[in-house]
């Protein structure tokens, strides 16, 4: 497929489209930025080549580049507007529904309205209701969300290295937050600070290590079940659990894979579902957990 050639076909039914991607998914520590983008076709075409070719995936781009091209975008645009989603939100709703609500506020924010949403990737918007159309690849195929790639990815960079100057000791002005080698030396040397995301496996192991030594295992698995580990339904039922009993139960959870729609901890079995599962209620029930034994333990 040739880049603009969705756009194109769209655009020749007098459809207004808008653009949607997001940056930081895969970053250990740092919000998730998502971005939207009308752009005013018009004027994309009046643009040289060579700069044209610039409105392309933002990691194919240097930071001197994506600096040149955040103003040329919004010459060319009709209305853009970034958003984000915070590491706590993160932590509560999981990556994917911090995500959709970081792309929900930023189409909340365009000022003009639109036909037909463009999304990178492969999965729709959630609570979205209008027309939409997802793309894989999207940011090597269509300008418009080429053109949010780069704003989103250029908004959360200078978000992260103004960062390091609150937190000089984790790097965040080189790697932005994601896992490099050199940053996880650096939170195994200094520890997890307030934009780490504690639900994200290096973090969360991390955290029990530093929980634990302060407190105990049994305290740090408290800590740790209350906050990010497993969904607030099962917490009161883990924590309410003898110490033995938790600890043989604790790493078994850790290890689960976590829901499709509402990234609670479950089984491989829900994972796989495609029914529509929603909510913890309709999940959990169908993998309960193990019957422990009634008798006391020693501790």
């Amino acid at each position: 497929m040739v880049k603009g050639e969705v756009e194109y076909h769209l655009l020749q039914k007098q459809q207004t489209l808008a653009g949607l991607d997001e940056v930081g998914r895969g970053c250990l520590a740092g919000p998730v930025y998502a971005a939207a983008v009308i752009l005013d076709y018009d004027a994309l075409v009046g643009l040289p080549a060579k700069v044209r070719e610039k409105i392309r995936d933002s990691k194919k781009l240097s930071k001197k580049q994506r600096a040149e091209m955040i103003s040329v975008i919004k010459e060319i645009s009709q209305s853009w507007a970034v958003a984000f989603a915070s590491v706590a939100e993160i932590e509560h709703l999981g990556i994917v529904g911090a995500t959709f609500l970081a792309m929900r506020r930023s189409l909340k924010e365009l000022s003009k309205p639109f036909d037909c949403l463009l999304i990178d990737g492969n999965r729709p918007l959630d609570g979205y209701d209008g027309e939409q159309k997802t793309i894989v690849k999207g940011d090597q195929l269509c300008y418009c969300i080429a053109a949010a790639s780069i704003l989103a990815k250029e908004s959360r960079d200078q978000f992260m290295r103004e960062q390091a100057e609150t937190f000089p000791s984790y790097g965040f002005e080189s790697h932005v937050g994601y896992g490099t080698k050199a940053h996880i030396e650096a939170v195994k040397k200094n520890g997890a600070c307030s934009l780490h995301r504690r639900n994200f496996a290096p973090i969360r192991d991390f955290c029990l290590q530093q929980f634990s030594c302060v407190l105990g295992n049994f305290r740090a698995q408290q800590l740790l079940i209350k906050t990010v580990v497993v969904p607030p339904i099962l917490a009161s039922r883990l924590i309410s659990l003898k110490h033995r009993e938790r600890a043989s139960l604790l790493p078994n959870l850790l290890e689960k894979k976590e829901c499709r729609d509402h990234r609670s901890i479950i089984s491989n079995e829900c994972s796989s579902r495609t029914d529509g599962c929603r909510t913890p209620k309709q999940c959990w029930p169908q993998n309960p957990m193990p019957k422990l034994p009634r008798t006391r333990l020693r501790t």
